[in-house]
């Protein structure tokens, strides 16, 4: 008797154990529903594609559901979409069978704003199936920017604040011509953009508005860090061997593979003066100089993959600067020191 008993406890636990799960659908009212209510962009630079974002629709009934129409609300506002890689053209009469799921995919190529700071971009996706329509809330800021691509400054040139200035391939500062950049200029650089400079650039920031050289991504790689602080969003800053005067003060500069790379000059003039400044998060170094005279004040240099600081000859003063190197988002080179300084190189 014992014996059968525990026979038909097992067969009752296994066929517990082997009963089919039901499936969790996202919160709603209808037959069809969304993986979220709201689909949100980052800030944009007009008319710069954004990143392609995407979530899911759910036939959340125990019947099979015909989706007649996919469509925008508004159809002139940038968006564009796909729904399991068809174009919403091609979306008709759509059969989703009971308990599965499409994608979707949306991105966003922002016009051109009215007005000069970020605007709201705002517009339905919108699902008609039967009598019902599912709508899912589409979000975006866009701003309006300079855009150079290949751009070579020809004459002297000041940058103001009022736009930001964002950089494709480089940004060229010709020799026997000044760059200033004014206090709050934001200069972003897309991938593999570098800066030039065989002239002198003078950038002038403050405390409260510091001049920042950073990568183009605006979006965020986690809910809690964005992509500007990931080394290696763009190139850096070369000093060419007849840039002398440069001047960074109050200026930050991260993101890059170099922060500033300085060639061999003169000794006889200054070619560097960095101060109240920030360089930090480099996938090799933060400041390379070789045979360079210069000043460092104040300035925070930090987080690399190499060498923080390279000193390969020169004639360089540096009062009240902290060197550190704490990077863990590029694999770090072993025994690699933050400061490295050699008084020749072969």
């Amino acid at each position: 008797m014992l014996k059968i008993l525990i026979v038909t406890i097992s067969c009752v636990l296994v066929a517990a154990a082997c009963e089919r799960q039901p499936k969790l659908f996202p919160p709603g009212d209808g037959d069809l529903r969304c993986s979220q209510d709201t689909l949100r962009f980052d800030t944009l630079f007009s008319t710069i594609t954004s990143t392609t974002a995407w979530i899911k629709i759910y036939n959340a009934s125990d019947r099979d559901l015909t989706i007649d129409s996919v469509y925008f609300s508004q159809g002139k506002s940038g968006y564009r979409a796909s729904v399991d890689a068809l174009p919403l053209s091609e979306c008709r009469h759509l059969s989703l069978p009971a308990g599965d799921s499409l994608f979707v995919f949306v991105e966003l190529t922002p016009s051109m704003q009215e007005l000069s700071g970020p605007q709201a971009i705002v517009d339905e996706l919108c699902f008609a199936y039967g009598q019902e329509k599912l709508r899912l809330v589409l979000e975006a800021f866009a701003w309006n920017a300079q855009l150079w691509r290949g751009k070579t400054i020809t004459a002297d040139t000041l940058l103001r604040a009022d736009i930001p200035y964002v950089i494709y391939d480089s940004l060229v500062v010709s020799p026997d011509v000044t760059l200033r950049l004014d206090e709050g200029v934001h200069l972003y650089f897309h991938d593999g953009a570098t800066l030039l400079v065989y002239g002198t650039i003078k950038s002038q920031g403050s405390l409260q508005q510091p001049v920042v050289f950073r990568g183009d991504r605006l979006d965020w790689a986690f809910d809690d860090f964005p992509y500007e602080w990931y080394p290696g969003q763009w190139t850096g800053v070369y000093l060419g061997t007849d840039s002398y005067d440069n001047e960074f003060d109050y200026t930050h500069i991260r993101g890059a593979y170099y922060g500033i790379i300085s060639d061999s000059s003169s000794l006889e003039k200054q070619k560097l003066k960095l101060t109240n400044s920030q360089i930090f998060n480099m996938v090799y170094t933060n400041l390379y100089a070789m045979s360079t005279k210069m000043e460092v004040a104040n300035t925070v240099l930090a987080n690399s993959g190499s060498y923080t600081v390279a000193l390969i000859g020169g004639d360089a003063v540096f009062t009240h600067c902290t060197i550190a190197n704490y990077q863990v988002l590029v694999n770090r080179e072993e025994d690699t020191p933050s400061l490295v300084v050699v008084n020749f190189t072969q």
